[in-house]
């Protein structure tokens, strides 16, 4: 299928909820040595409980708190942890976004994600964004992470970062997160026709929700992206240095057996969505600005040999795709 794109707008299902977020990775980390002083405050961190108030009751469900949910022990939670998941990169040399955890929200969030309860209920919450149970027990090991928690994560604890980091280092250009609706809109991703789905659509306001209103003026754009509820991958503009690259834990000798799609097109779908982007930019200019990208100096990056890698289908490690 060649890739095709349709000038017509797909904004639909855009909302607010397209969010600022900091991504210091790929090459440009290199010139971002101050940026491991960063971290996140304790209250976007951790996993807390959620307050009962306006909460629906549930007769029966005699626990459907957090203190009466079934107790989970840390260590025995890190243990089966350690032993379910694969060995990934060391991090030694990272630069971590967030704080370690105390024991005390270890424990919150191994019964958050262990323990027992109704799937509906709202475990966290932050201004209109909240997290239920169900979505919390998608980080368990070998599982897909929900959407609900990628978005959150994006919104309420990187764009916090992205503000301290500006705030902190004066003239530094604010970058965006967009959540993983804005690629699956863009490329009609849950089409019910299959040959219509891959194909590229202008979304022409999802760019006035960034910081100042308008993509030109920001230093990175994070793209999720989610790959029919089985594997999580990225993409990420880098506006200062013209390139989008594309980012993929998986271990490209084994997507036709854990994803069921042969390589060859699993290589040219993410091909179509680097140059979708790409698109993206063109159209944006052009409606924003009046005239045409230069995109000579632009650069598509597919995924690189020495991306961090997973040993499985699942996607455990969606933060590595979207901070390497």
């Amino acid at each position: 299928m060649s890739m095709s794109f349709k000038p017509k707008s797909r904004d639909d299902s855009e909302d607010a909820s397209s969010t600022s977020a900091q991504s210091d990775n790929g090459e440009e980390t290199n010139s971002d040595a101050n940026d491991s002083d960063a971290s996140i405050a304790s209250d976007t961190s951790s996993v807390s409980a959620q307050s009962e108030n306006g909460e629906e009751s549930d007769d029966n469900d005699s626990h459907d708190s957090m203190a009466s949910d079934k107790a989970v022990n840390v260590e025995e939670f890190d243990a089966k942890e350690e032993a379910a998941s694969p060995k990934i990169p060391s991090t030694k040399s990272k630069k971590f976004i967030m704080r370690p955890l105390t024991d005390e929200e270890l424990q919150e969030a191994a019964s958050a994600i262990h323990g027992s309860g109704r799937l509906t209920k709202i475990l966290v919450r932050q201004g209109n964004d909240s997290i239920q149970r169900g979505s919390m027990q998608s980080l368990r090991p070998k599982t897909c992470v929900n959407d609900e928690i990628v978005n959150y994560f994006l919104k309420n604890c990187l764009a916090k970062r992205d503000e301290k980091l500006c705030a902190e280092q004066p003239g530094r250009k604010p970058s965006h997160s967009f959540n993983s609706f804005f690629v699956q809109t863009m490329f009609d991703d849950k089409n019910d026709d299959p040959s219509l789905r891959n194909k590229y659509n202008y979304l022409s306001r999802w760019g006035k929700n960034v910081p100042g209103g308008d993509i030109f003026d920001l230093r990175y754009i994070v793209c999720p992206i989610n790959l029919d509820n089985l594997h999580w991958t990225s993409a990420i503009i880098f506006m200062e240095s013209k390139k989008i690259q594309y980012f993929d834990s998986i271990d490209r000798s084994k997507v036709e057996k854990l994803l069921g799609v042969s390589l060859k097109r699993y290589l040219k779908d993410e091909r179509t969505k680097l140059e979708g982007l790409l698109q993206y930019l063109k159209d944006e200019h052009k409606a924003k600005k009046g005239k045409e990208l230069d995109v000579s100096e632009w650069k598509l990056v597919p995924c690189t040999s020495d991306t961090p890698r997973q040993g499985n289908g699942k996607c455990w490690d969606v933060v590595y795709n979207l901070f390497i």
